[in-house]
């Protein structure tokens, strides 16, 4: 799953461009379309020289386009529920905002894997590095939230929900089968070699059936 060309505008509209190096609101450096440089301040450390001056905002968009693939990547590795493109498109911008370990171990893919409520966990990242609530994140997660839950060609969330249930229920019935069959196998193991001293010629033939002697 790629993310799609509204994905991509969406991000770059909420981390908006800037074509020279600056520290972003939990103070690390970074320049064109919230691309992270380095953790911490601009200092003019190594990493930073090659962007001293400046970048164009193709080159910005350019940048996005390629790191958001690493994003993409680890919501598909560690999402296991289904995802419309919508949803899929919301993940990946929280998860450039808040980073892939972000992601992995936020209350948002938990509630996206276990059905809950995803809008109630992006909400609690709506803070900056000093605790205070920015309102340029508060927009940004309610967009995402908005997004999360939009239609994709007809297809509505409450469909989708319930694909979610009857993969679910589809996935107890098989666990439930394999349970029945092992212990059908487990019983014949100890049932066939007392049939195989019956005389019975129905008893033989069921043996013989089976692979008995």
């Amino acid at each position: 799953m790629k993310v799609s060309d509204a994905g991509i505008a969406f991000i770059a509209g909420f981390e908006g461009f800037s074509g020279h190096l600056y520290n972003d609101p939990s103070g690390n450096c970074t320049i064109g379309y919230g691309n992270l440089i380095h953790m911490g301040k601009c200092d003019g450390r190594a990493d930073e020289q090659p962007y001293r001056n400046g970048i164009s905002e193709g080159q910005g968009r350019a940048m996005l386009a390629a790191k958001v693939l690493d994003y993409a990547d680890c919501v598909m590795r560690t999402t296991f529920a289904p995802l419309t493109q919508p949803q899929f498109d919301a993940l990946v911008s929280f998860t450039y905002n808040v980073g892939t370990g972000g992601y992995i171990n936020s209350p948002v893919r938990a509630a996206v894997n276990s059905g809950g409520d995803v809008c109630a966990a992006l909400m609690i990242y709506v803070h900056g590095s000093d605790g205070l609530a920015l309102p340029g994140l508060q927009r940004r997660r309610e967009a995402e939230c908005a997004m999360f839950h939009s239609e994709e060609d007809g297809v509505t969330q409450a469909q989708y929900d319930e694909l979610k249930g009857a993969l679910a229920e589809t996935n107890t019935i098989i666990v439930t089968v394999n349970t029945k069959v092992d212990a059908l196998a487990n019983l014949m193991k100890i049932v066939i070699p007392k049939l195989a001293d019956e005389d019975d010629a129905s008893v033989k033939a069921l043996l013989a059936s089976l692979g008995g002697k």
